[in-house]
């Protein structure tokens, strides 16, 4: 039984949520004792209201007395200052000994560790006032595995105590101490600490935490690529959000869905609805009087969606709507992943001034082996140099990096022109994407091999010509948004400036040029799926990007007499009868992932 709660806040925390515990009554009664305003104050920290909690903290702290009490209170008000620097100095350092010592105060000393490893995340890559001086070494790295480590071990030992009031006191730490692990790239770590705090939260009828844990759980499982584990998980802490008027991780969980989507299948939830609400809601822009990484997190992600879909120039715009690089509240791996996409557009830009300033981040970021993956792959873009799959990657367990890694190769090959090499990584990178289910990307890929028609190359920009291809597929504004990620009206200015390009006045005319995008069937609809084995699935996408027996033989270390037999079975399944049937049917049905 805990002590000490107020009316209301029991049952408050028994249910799935939160903010039921920053509002009304229960956040009235709180504000009656120090001790209430710092739990409500952790409340509304973890809830994405960081602003009231920071201004709460600062108000109280100069009334108390009691030294544990204070020394609480500061510890929380940092952790609010490590997630946004803009409240001020950041004070608690390595240099002093952390906060905490006796069991009771455990979960004081766990944030402490907490809140200094995520403000040198934060500030990873943030050029100083005074310049750039040395960069970080790989002792500065390893320091900050130790916080990491200390962090969670102290964590578990204070969870495996199964004391409800400690557990109540770490409440914020139920999602913060995995959600550091993942940060880190222990992504095995991270789902092994979610589970114990899931565990403890029932204990001790802790369910106002259970979305902020299917949060956390579904984006590590997103980062191993296990799609459709990530995918529940996040649509039921959708749900609670949503239940719970959350709308700051809200947010954040349907941006991650739309990662999701983008790998697994070829239209966003909802037929692209949902990114019309986010939209709205980022432009709204009341998460910047919360936790502003939130929603720097969802530019991030939406970022990745755009590029994902070819539009460079589109994520580019959407990463710098809240000011440069050095504004953007980020964990390190996600400023490194941000700017190598503007370091890629300033390169295709020829602005070699901005690039060399990318670069110089990541360069004086601390070397964790995300950034020095980062790193090389800048180096090879600016050299002209061929990208290479680092055995580090490998090393990491990070699906996303991991498959990422191998679609740069991929893409890489195929822009110098190194058919024998693109083919070898296609075969590789679709073998990965079919164990993991991510079909939708499987088929950009082969899309990658499509050869243009020179002319409408010449005429059209690459999202001109895929907005005009659709259209000339007979598909509507509408349905042209949803399978591309746009805006309907963006739609309708690409279809108009593409009629304007192509000296054409109707829509209808589309139909009468040849466009360099495969429209696949005409009504835009598509076959029941197929399922092949890994084998089978792989020599339909190199048959799909234009190989030959002997090509698809040498890339995947098979004889071509082997490729003849997995030909004939694809043929038997599909009920396909040629090599070009097989080609053209690729995206609508050939690219499902294999049943299990």
């Amino acid at each position: 039984m805990r002590r000490g709660l107020v009316d209301g806040e029991g049952a408050a925390l028994a249910s799935g949520s939160l903010p039921a515990l920053t509002r009304g009554d229960v956040a009235a009664a709180l504000t009656t004792s120090a001790r209430g305003v710092l739990r409500l104050a952790r409340y509304e920290q973890l809830s994405g209201r960081e602003r009231p909690a920071h201004e709460r903290l600062t108000a109280v702290l100069p009334t108390l007395t009691d030294a544990a009490l204070r020394r609480d209170v500061e510890v929380q008000l940092q952790l609010g200052v490590a997630f946004e620097p803009a409240f001020g100095a950041f004070t608690l350092t390595l240099d002093v000994p952390l906060p905490g010592g006796p069991a009771g105060t455990a979960a004081t000393r766990v944030r402490a560790l907490v809140a200094v490893a995520f403000h040198r995340l934060v500030m990873d890559g943030v050029e100083p006032a005074g310049g750039w001086t040395a960069a970080p070494t790989a002792a500065d790295w390893a320091e900050q595995l130790s916080l990491e480590e200390q962090a969670r071990i102290g964590f578990l030992e204070l969870l495996e105590r199964g004391d409800p009031d400690e557990i109540l006191d770490a409440i914020d730490l139920l999602y913060w101490v995995p959600t550091l692990s993942l940060a880190h790239s222990l992504v095995v770590e991270a789902l092994a600490v979610a589970d114990a705090a899931r565990r403890a939260a029932e204990r001790a009828g802790i369910g106002a935490i259970g979305p902020f844990l299917d949060h956390t759980t579904g984006c590590s499982y997103t980062t191993q690529l296990r799609v459709a584990d990530a995918a529940g998980l996040i649509e039921r802490a959708l749900t609670g959000f949503e239940d719970s008027g959350n709308w700051s991780w809200w947010m954040h969980a349907r941006s991650v869905q739309h990662v999701l989507a983008v790998m697994s299948r070829e239209q966003l939830p909802d037929g692209g609805a949902t990114m019309s609400e986010l939209e709205r809601l980022l432009l709204l822009g009341d998460w910047r009087e919360g936790r502003r990484s939130l929603g720097h997190s969802v530019l991030m992600e939406m970022a990745i969606v755009l590029t994902s879909v070819g539009d460079a120039d589109g994520a580019r715009r959407l990463v710098l709507a809240d000011g440069g690089i050095d504004e953007m509240v980020l964990t390190n791996s996600d400023r490194a992943l941000i700017a190598e996409m503007l370091f890629a557009a300033a390169v295709a830009d020829g602005d070699d001034a901005e690039a060399a300033r990318l670069r110089r981040v990541v360069e004086h970021m601390m070397p964790s082996p995300y950034v020095l993956i980062v790193r090389e792959r800048m180096g090879a873009l600016l050299s002209g140099g061929a990208v290479q799959e680092a055995p580090v990657v490998e090393d990491l367990g990070n699906g996303f990096e991991i498959f990422r890694t191998r679609w740069l190769l991929l893409s890489d090959a195929v822009r110098r022109g190194r058919r024998d090499a693109a083919l070898g990584a296609l075969a590789n990178l679709d073998a990965y994407a079919s164990e993991a289910r991510v079909a939708a990307v499987r088929t950009r890929a082969v899309q990658l091999f499509r050869t243009p028609v020179a002319a409408a190359e010449d005429l059209l920009s690459t999202r001109q010509l895929e907005v005009a291809t659709l259209a000339a597929a007979g598909r509507t504004n509408r349905e042209i948004a949803a399978a591309l990620f746009l805006g309907v009206r963006t739609v309708e200015g690409y279809v108009a400036s593409a009629l304007r390009t192509l000296g054409l006045t109707r829509r209808e005319d589309l139909a009468t040029v040849s466009l360099p995008v495969s429209l696949g069937d005409a009504d835009g609809t598509s076959a029941e799926p197929v399922y092949l084995t890994l084998r089978q699935g792989q020599v339909a996408a190199l048959i799909a990007a234009g190989a030959s027996n002997l090509d698809i033989g040498e890339a995947l270390g098979i004889t071509e007499k082997t490729v003849d037999k997995h030909i004939a079975a694809i043929k038997e399944r599909t009920g396909l009868g040629t090599r070009t049937a097989i080609a053209a049917s690729f995206h609508t049905v050939l690219a499902q992932p294999a049943a299990t």
